[in-house]
């Protein structure tokens, strides 16, 4: 395998601004936050539940604490090797949709030790 070359960007201390909120406090506060957050902003939408999250990056504790500051929430100090961790993808359980239907990530994995009922049909993540 080849050595994979980082962002010309990359800052190996990041700290992460998060969030659990209601839809209506994000629906009075999304364009301070987003204005707040630029490219940074995720909001991630969990099916069956009420509460969405939403987490912006930020390269200082200090710019992070504003964000606190201004919406509450928390600040996680992300590990130093998280962009090593991300580019290689942890290893994680397939995705079961139905009886038949899973969609894995299959690299070095045979697809027939995927157990499931019935002939599965697998797709490769």
């Amino acid at each position: 395998m080849g050595s994979q070359q980082l962002p010309l960007q990359f800052h190996p201390s990041m700290y992460l601004w998060q969030r659990l909120a209601a839809s209506s406090w994000w629906e009075a506060n999304q364009d301070d936050v987003r204005v707040a957050g630029g490219r940074d902003l995720v909001t991630v939408e969990r099916p069956g539940r009420k509460r969405l999250i939403i987490e912006i990056s930020r390269r200082t504790r200090a710019q992070a604490n504003r964000l606190q500051r201004r919406f509450g929430g928390r600040v996680i100090k992300l590990r130093r090797d998280w962009l090593k961790r991300f580019v290689r993808g942890e290893k994680s359980n397939p995705l079961r949709i139905g009886s038949r239907l899973v969609i894995a990530n299959v690299r070095g994995t045979s697809a027939s030790r995927i157990r499931v009922s019935r002939s599965p049909l697998v797709i490769p993540a």
